[in-house]
């Protein structure tokens, strides 16, 4: 376990224990041109670890939680496909199942009540991600390869306080960029834009305070082999 040196500490709470079972499978067809692969995965936890920040009758107080029974479990696939002199597509799919179990939490006048049967924080039912990426030779013999690629992230809590406030709708959000090799391949520029779409998720919340992801962010990389 572990102990909180934060204000309003809640002494010191249980080790997590995990049990996981995972199938998978890894495969390729046509030549090695299309990869498919794919995982069922549960997880059974013993005193999932959870933790949480609240304004009581003394101040600011967090407080780590353990739920004695927590299970997760859900389906990963992703698909790669050489298109040849058209490139190269890629998608992932994650889907989770998710639910709390007997978390018990505390009013401020001390009685108790629990969580059980509440979406998981930070786990969205489905996440995806599409990739498509394109070579292109030059005339000098270098080479550009311009890559775009699209997630989706269905709604989720970024809290385990969940309310309006802390709820993360679905969004989509875009990267995008280009990467020029010399002739040589000893040097090379890749310039990027990261969340073109500049959408800015939540991605936590502590006693109102709400923490989000990046804004748009673009840059230039040099890279040189010597």
């Amino acid at each position: 376990g572990g102990f909180n040196s934060l204000p309003g500490n809640s002494g010191t709470f249980d080790a997590e224990k995990l049990k996981s079972v995972e199938l998978g499978l890894k495969s390729r067809w046509m030549d090695n041109t299309l990869q498919l692969n794919g995982a069922l995965f549960h997880y059974d936890y013993r005193n999932y670890q959870a933790i949480d920040f609240a304004f009581t009758q003394s101040g600011l107080h967090a407080e780590f939680l353990n739920v004695p029974s927590q299970t997760i479990q859900g389906v990963e696939a992703e698909t790669q496909a050489a298109l040849g002199s058209y490139g190269r597509l890629r998608l992932a799919v994650t889907w989770l199942d998710a639910i709390l179990g007997d978390l018990q939490q505390t009013n401020f006048d001390g009685s108790k009540y629990s969580l059980k049967g509440q979406p998981l924080p930070h786990a969205p039912r489905l996440a995806a991600k599409l990739g498509y990426e394109l070579p292109v030779d030059l005339s000098n013999g270098g080479a550009v390869v311009m890559r775009f690629d699209l997630r989706h992230t269905a709604k989720q809590y970024v809290s385990i306080t969940e309310n309006a406030n802390t709820l993360q709708p679905g969004y989509q959000q875009v990267d995008l960029s280009a990467q020029y090799r010399s002739p040589d391949d000893k040097w090379g520029l890749n310039f990027y834009v990261k969340n073109a779409t500049d959408y800015v998720p939540k991605v936590a919340n502590f006693v109102g305070s709400t923490m989000v992801g990046a804004p748009r962010t673009y840059g230039v990389v040099l890279t040189s082999q010597f």
